[in-house]
């Protein structure tokens, strides 16, 4: 995923109880947080509740009728939150820019693997 969201330096899953699938991620501005992570094969959906770090809320993307998409309900805390209209305004921008990489429409990268 950091390959397309460019806002995430690293994620490493880790298994948690009850097989749920676990993130600790390492954000590219420098904050760190944990998210539980759901893969929902048959409607081709991935989810991230995040539940600690800078913000907390769900980010969900996926694919459907041939077209990506993506969905973020966040909450942001701290220090992050006086700045939430800038970071709003980012997290569009950034998300727009990883839906046109991962749909193949931005002239210059590459997919992994291509």
């Amino acid at each position: 995923m950091p390959f397309y969201w460019h806002g995430q330096k690293s994620i490493t899953l880790r298994a948690a109880d009850g097989g749920k699938k676990m993130a600790d991620i390492l954000f590219a501005f420098g904050g760190r947080g944990s998210a539980e992570v759901s893969v929902d094969a048959a409607s081709r959906k991935v989810t991230l509740e995040y539940i600690s770090g800078p913000f907390t809320g769900r980010q969900s993307f996926g694919v459907a009728g041939g077209n990506v998409w993506a969905e973020w309900e966040i909450e942001f805390r701290g220090i992050y939150r006086l700045f939430s209209g800038f970071n709003l305004k980012h997290f569009r921008s950034g998300t727009l820019h990883a839906l046109e990489r991962l749909s193949g429409k931005t002239a210059g990268e590459q997919r992994p693997g291509r």
